[in-house]
């Protein structure tokens, strides 16, 4: 069975800032930290080869449908 992880869960439980946290899952653009923390919060969904690359850096511990629902 599967037990779904939110991507703040996995910021939280590794003591990761939300700037650690887009220096982790190497995300570029002009606030990666805005941009990760909107993520964690629910505010925005992230686009699928975002999603993937998130699967790939949490070793598939944060999965897209943790991320709808």
């Amino acid at each position: 069975m599967y037990a779904a992880m939110k991507l703040l869960d996995f910021k939280n439980k590794n003591n990761l800032t939300y700037s650690g946290l887009a220096k982790l899952l190497e995300i570029k653009g002009t606030n990666p930290t805005a941009t990760v923390r909107k993520w964690c919060l629910g505010e925005r969904i992230p686009r699928s080869s975002n999603i993937i690359n998130i699967q790939n850096r949490t070793s598939n511990k944060v999965k897209a449908q943790d991320f709808y629902g």
